[in-house]
């Protein structure tokens, strides 16, 4: 009788076959998150660089601005760089979302993404934001059609006040918080 240590071929192939299994899983799990995750990091890049702008007004002295292309996904702020959207991401709300955060319906002009004058906010040297009382950018990974969809249709707000205060604040399919 002679004793072999190791593995059979058989063993590996069905070990090998569990993990290509396990890990299609896991990728295609990952891959249908995207769309949500690239929402909240473009969301929270564009609060973060508001932020920036309005803190370099006041230690600068000097008026900063931020202006969003929303036909195009893409954005700038003054002295501090270019971006664009990522993929599945777009400056806009879904359907469903009828009114703004204050909750007053949002004017169509403002269904695009941006409720602020020529899609652009700048900040004065005291960090108060020049214009408008209160501006906002939307963004949604809701595709523009009314089709295909329906997994991922939320939303983001990034409201700008009067005293420069940005704020978040995410639609929870009936309101905004």
């Amino acid at each position: 009788m002679r004793s072999e240590k190791g593995y059979t071929v058989i063993e590996m192939m069905v070990v090998l076959v569990v993990v290509g299994i396990a890990s299609t899983i896991a990728i295609v799990d990952h891959s249908a998150k995207l769309p949500h995750n690239n929402l909240r990091k473009a969301s929270r890049n564009i609060v973060s660089k508001l932020r920036l702008i309005r803190q370099r007004a006041i230690t600068t002295s000097a008026n900063t601005s931020a202006t969003f292309i929303v036909n195009h996904n893409f954005y700038f702020f003054k002295d501090v760089g270019e971006y664009q959207l990522p993929r599945y991401i777009r400056f806009g709300l879904p359907e469903e979302v009828k009114d703004k955060p204050n909750g007053k319906p949002i004017p169509t002009s403002a269904r695009d993404g941006s409720s602020f004058t020529n899609e652009k906010v700048s900040f004065e040297p005291d960090g108060t934001m020049s214009g408008a009382v209160t501006g906002r950018i939307y963004l949604t990974n809701a595709s523009n059609s009314s089709s295909g969809d329906e997994l991922f249709r939320e939303a983001f707000a990034i409201e700008v006040n009067r005293t420069g205060q940005v704020k978040l604040l995410k639609w929870n399919e009936t309101q905004w918080e």
